[in-house]
């Protein structure tokens, strides 16, 4: 009896143990194919979502961000025209030099330019057929030259055609260019306009200090020995007249005046006209 009872607890603790294998094992698998699949919709989705982003459209930034990487290292990207960048062929025209002949005459145009530095007061006209002239406000006069245009520089030829004088010339606008010497202090031309030396009347720095003499003598009744003229930073003409009394230099009077039309004020301020002492 007791036999029979022990055979039936083994066989019932068999039967359990049985079932409950049977029942992990079946909850094991379905646990991983519930793993399985949230993995693949997880790279599906973000398959989708890359796929998204790349045919919508980009922000301008980003797009010009592409196409610069497009184009790198001679990368055949596609132009603002619609040809393949293996079509677009180099330019046989140097770096910095210009195919069109009259984008070079643009550098300096023809006409007169009116220099103004702090050692240099003049008028440069330019003609065509590369020659030109050059006159000094403080004298009056000058000298002529030829010149080439070679980029960004002009190089001139003061008298002799072996003479070479280059100079620098940075375009600030239409009208306005910054020259520099070799090793000098740059100096501001401005475009006067498109006429010649014998078109165009200023009245010289030796001009206008005999001027002053003659009004100062004609108004005040007397005279000066000595005189200077320099440039102020309005552009006007700044007339010293002076004398030499105990070894120091005594001041008569000053005058300020245009170079154009010679008109002004004097050192207290009152205004002059020293047109009609022109010679």
């Amino acid at each position: 009896m007791k036999n029979d009872i022990m055979r039936k607890r083994i066989f019932v603790l068999c039967f359990a143990f049985a079932v409950g294998m049977t029942i992990a094992a079946c909850g094991k698998g379905d646990i991983g194919g519930d793993t399985q699949s949230v993995s693949e919709n997880s790279v599906t989705n973000e398959q989708e979502e890359n796929n998204r982003i790349t045919t919508e459209e980009l922000p301008d930034s980003e797009k010009l961000a592409r196409k610069m990487e497009d184009a790198k290292d001679g990368g055949a990207g596609s132009t603002d025209d619609g040809t393949n960048g293996d079509d677009v062929k180099d330019s046989d025209t140097p770096v910095g030099q210009s195919s069109n002949a009259s984008d070079t005459d643009n550098l300096i145009k023809k006409g007169l330019w009116w220099a103004i530095g702090d050692d240099t007061d003049a008028y440069y006209e330019f003609r065509a057929g590369g020659i030109g002239a050059v006159t000094y406000q403080d004298i009056g006069s000058g000298v002529g030259f030829s010149y080439d245009i070679s980029g960004d520089q002009i190089i001139f030829h003061f008298g002799d055609p072996e003479n070479n004088t280059p100079v620098k010339v940075e375009m600030v606008d239409e009208d306005n260019r910054i020259v520099t010497f070799d090793g000098d202090i740059p100096e501001k031309w401005t475009y006067i306009g498109d006429m010649t030396l014998d078109d165009f009347h200023f009245y010289s720095n030796t001009e206008l200090i005999e001027m002053a003499r003659a009004y100062h003598k004609a108004v005040y009744c007397e005279e000066t020995e000595y005189a200077n003229a320099e440039i102020d930073e309005n552009g006007s003409i700044v007339i010293q007249l002076y004398d030499f009394v105990d070894d120091h230099i005594s001041t008569t009077a000053w005058y300020i005046v245009d170079r154009f039309v010679p008109v002004g004020v004097d050192g207290s301020g009152r205004e002059v006209d020293l047109t009609e002492y022109s010679r």
